[in-house]
């Protein structure tokens, strides 16, 4: 979804954002790169895989430090998710 897609879905269910941002804004360039390859591969996506415990735990370290440290610009730079919290009108 971008920002306004996903604001239209709102609108269409009925529903006000009230705050909306993105997350993981350092696995951009991977996941960038890794739609290079598919297409240069012409294969379809993989579905992803559970990395490694210790890979996972270092993501989530540096995931809730994108939390703290970006937060107030969230809603500013990209991110491989969206987050939205909507509320009835």
């Amino acid at each position: 979804y971008t920002r306004s897609s996903l604001s239209a879905n709102f609108a269409a269910a009925g529903l006000a954002v009230g705050r909306m941002r993105y997350l993981f804004h350092s696995l951009v360039p991977a996941k960038l790169a890794l739609r290079v390859i598919e297409r240069v591969r012409r294969s379809p996506p993989a579905p992803p895989r559970v990395p490694p415990a210790a890979l996972n735990a270092l993501a989530h370290a540096v995931a809730r430090a994108e939390m703290v440290i970006l937060r107030p610009l969230s809603h500013l730079i990209p991110g491989t998710s969206l987050l939205a919290v909507g509320r009835a009108p």
